[in-house]
């Protein structure tokens, strides 16, 4: 009797490790003695107990990677911070396990150095409004590798380009001499027009002194 209850607990494992259930949305990496085998598609799989192992549980849904913030330098020695967004979906999962060890932060590295070489051939103000053309250029540079990793690069987004706080204090310092400069000027210029109407005030003054004292003059040659 107990041996029949140790066949039928046996049997009860081994029918359960023969059992793969892969859930919609993911796909399983199979390897046998360790060594890659087949991968599983969602639903019922069979497998050969103790000789197979689901190794890596892979999503198939589209993968939001955000691109952390950095400094990037543009053509005429500004500094940006810039951050991205990158969705991406693998197509082939025994690539993204097998081709290279950590795919997310390989593409996150990928986009940031790919962002400095795009950003540093543009000068500032290109820079700043140029997103779209930065997005293009970007989605056609990392597109080949990571197909490679058997992912694809559904699209890429720009979220923010600023000057950095460094720049944005330069800028206002500018901007605040600048003023300076400016309102030194109109006083300049103001200082000089009350120089001008003193002059011509002075001048017209003399002017009516002398004719004043000339006048009296004339008339008594006349009356002579």
């Amino acid at each position: 009797m107990e041996f029949v209850i140790i066949l039928l607990v046996l049997a009860v494992v081994v029918a359960y490790n023969m059992v793969a259930i892969v859930p919609q949305g993911f796909k399983f990496i199979v390897q046998r003695w360790g060594k890659y085998n087949r991968t599983l598609t969602p639903g019922i799989n069979w497998i050969i107990p103790f000789m197979d192992k689901v190794a890596f549980k892979v999503t198939t849904k589209d993968i939001v990677l955000d691109i952390p913030s950095q400094e990037v330098i543009t053509l005429d020695n500004a500094v940006i911070i810039m951050n991205a967004v990158s969705y991406i979906n693998i197509t082939s999962p025994e690539k993204a396990v097998y081709g290279i060890e950590d795919y997310a932060w390989a593409i996150q590295n990928l986009v940031q150095t790919t962002l400095r070489s795009i950003v540093g051939e543009m000068a500032l103000d290109d820079a700043l409004s140029s997103r779209d053309h930065i997005k293009a250029k970007l989605k056609a540079a990392i597109s080949d590798d990571i197909a490679d990793w058997g992912i694809t690069l559904k699209t890429v987004e720009i979220q923010d380009i600023k000057p950095s706080s460094t720049m944005q204090l330069k800028s206002y310092w500018h901007v605040h001499h600048k003023k300076q400069l400016n309102w030194s000027l109109v006083q300049s210029v103001i200082k000089k027009s009350q120089w001008h109407i003193y002059l011509v005030s002075n001048m017209s003054r003399q002017c009516k002194i002398c004719r004043n004292r000339t006048m009296p003059k004339l008339w008594s040659y006349r009356l002579i």
